[in-house]
């Protein structure tokens, strides 16, 4: 059985930034009179740092998989920033205490995968603290579906194992 050739690296290099393209210019068109942007999208240098240190071509995401990435990152920051960090925030808890815990919990549902984890809970922090400053959750859902894109495309098999979690990541 043949393995299929992958794609040449500018092709897939083009794939990611016109993803990356397409979800700022959504971005800035329907949130254009916000600081938030710049902020969210503040983690996208770091994924692609990481990405170019480990010096390998991107992978091709399908295109099908970029939009359900898109809506799942929306949930999950919908989730912890809108449900579990404005109920923590009715506690009374130091601000600080805010971030540090929803992180925290968006990095352990991560678990058992240890990279992804460190990866998610950084992430999370900063996107925590821009939902605080400014309380916008789609440019925080499209900073965190094109960051964990990048992620996949240029670093799962190499720094990172995979993005899987739970029982899946051992598989």
């Amino acid at each position: 059985m043949a393995d299929t050739p992958a794609p040449p690296p500018l092709r897939s290099l083009l794939t990611v930034c016109t993803c990356i393209l397409g979800i700022l210019i959504v971005a800035s068109l329907s949130l254009a009179r916000t600081v938030l942007i710049p902020l969210a999208l503040a983690i996208l240098p770091v994924a692609l740092a990481l990405t170019l240190a480990d010096g390998h071509h991107l992978l091709h995401l399908d295109v099908r998989h970029v939009v359900a990435y898109l809506a799942w990152a929306l949930l999950q920051q919908w989730a912890m920033l809108a449900l579990v960090m404005g109920r923590l925030e009715r506690t009374g808890l130091p601000r600080p205490a805010i971030l540090l815990v929803t992180a925290t919990l968006f990095g352990l549902l991560h678990t058992p995968n240890g990279a992804l984890m460190q990866l998610c809970l950084a992430a999370e922090l900063w996107w925590a603290w821009s939902f605080m400053r400014s309380p916008r959750l789609l440019p925080i859902a499209l900073a965190h579906a094109a960051s964990a894109l990048l992620v996949e495309s240029g670093l799962t098999g190499h720094l990172l194992r995979s993005l899987e979690v739970s029982a899946r990541f051992f598989q």
